[in-house]
């Protein structure tokens, strides 16, 4: 496997992280029960996390590849970062809030 491949290959994985980021945060937008605060910093987060995106994307685009955002890596991706919740929480809003916070 050549570096570039292996470069190409980091980068498909980091936009489904980027696009899984992106699906956690619009869920707790439409949580109607997420705080004001909540709301706004997600936007935020939401914003910085397109603008990833759009660069990943164009990092794979010079290298002549193509950014993939399959049901199956984005599911990847989700399950990572919600990996990334502590066990004890059962809730799926603690879980989401948990994850986007410590990504």
């Amino acid at each position: 496997m050549t570096t570039k491949y292996e470069f190409i290959e980091w980068l498909q994985d980091a936009y489904a992280m980027e696009k899984a980021m992106e699906m956690a945060l619009e869920r707790l937008l439409e949580d109607e029960l997420s705080s004001p605060l909540v709301r706004e910093k997600a936007i935020i987060h939401l914003a910085e996390t397109h603008d990833h995106e759009e660069a990943v994307e164009a990092c794979l685009q010079r290298l002549g590849a193509a950014a993939f955002s399959s049901k199956t890596s984005l599911d990847q991706g989700l399950a990572v970062i919600r990996g990334m919740s502590p066990a004890f929480a059962s809730d799926e809003r603690v879980q989401d809030v948990l994850a986007v916070y410590a990504s």
